[in-house]
């Protein structure tokens, strides 16, 4: 499935310390999930609960040359800077940091509804966070998500 070409992403893939298996069985299934990405040439959405440490780790250590986006982040802006210098992209919904949301950079500003709410709604919270018209961010979405998904300038 995953060399389907509708397929755009792998995912979700990651970590969640309140739910589901033990973690060492987690990381087992990442790793395998990111072998997968490597080898179809397809970025990695992930979904992490408290352990972005093992994300972290796992990207030094896989030495990955695909994107990975983790999605739903609500952390703050350090956490998120500390994310970036790994090269992990994340992606800010409705219930995101208003800091985070600030300070990313354009460049790497990804934003979701996760289904709560219309994708309008976030982009003219986060317009008018960052004090940008809701174009400029609709138009930054766009380009940064093509640069993710499609690989495309």
């Amino acid at each position: 499935m995953a060399q389907n070409p509708q397929v755009l992403a792998i995912g979700e893939c990651g970590f969640d310390t309140l739910k589901g298996p033990a973690h060492d069985l987690q990381e087992q299934a990442f790793i395998r999930q990111v072998e997968i990405s490597e080898r179809v040439r397809k970025p990695m959405i992930l979904h992490v609960v408290r352990d972005f440490d093992s994300v972290i780790r796992l990207r030094k250590q896989l030495k990955p040359t695909q994107s990975w986006l983790i999605h739903g982040f609500r952390g703050g802006p350090q956490q998120a800077d500390q994310l970036h210098t790994h090269g992990i992209q994340i992606s800010l919904g409705l219930k995101a940091n208003p800091q985070t949301l600030q300070q990313i950079p354009s460049d790497r500003l990804f934003l979701e509804t996760d289904g709560l709410c219309p994708i309008t709604h976030v982009i003219q919270t986060a317009a008018a966070a960052r004090n940008q018209s809701v174009v400029t961010v609709e138009n930054q979405i766009i380009n940064n998500s093509n640069v993710f998904l499609l690989q495309e300038p």
